[in-house]
């Protein structure tokens, strides 16, 4: 059974500000994200907590978009390039409050 993905107006912004080539493979993990839901595992997706995952992109610039699911629903949350091992903090922060607000 496929999963609905729901598209944060930010992330789609995110999205059309890539160069084509990055912006098609992240659209092709999305449409995969659909298909396989909680089940799609690394190396496009891995949990990261709290109710988050992040979907990977492995390109020159590592490209990370952050979701959570609600109602049977992934909700696209926010995204951004990697620079850092670590996630930064502002984004996981913003990806946890739009989580919040989009489920309550």
């Amino acid at each position: 059974m496929e999963t609905e993905v729901i598209m944060l107006y930010p992330v789609l912004s995110f999205l059309k500000s890539l160069e084509k080539p990055e912006e098609a493979k992240l659209n092709a993990l999305v449409l995969l994200l659909g298909k396989s839901s909680n089940k799609l595992s690394m190396p496009e997706a891995k949990p990261i907590g709290n109710g988050l995952w992040e979907l990977r992109l492995r390109s020159p610039s590592s490209i990370r978009i952050l979701y959570g699911f609600c109602e049977n629903k992934a909700i696209l949350l926010q995204g951004f390039k990697k620079q850092r091992s670590a996630i930064p903090r502002r984004d996981l922060e913003l990806a946890k409050r739009r989580l919040k607000m989009y489920c309550t």
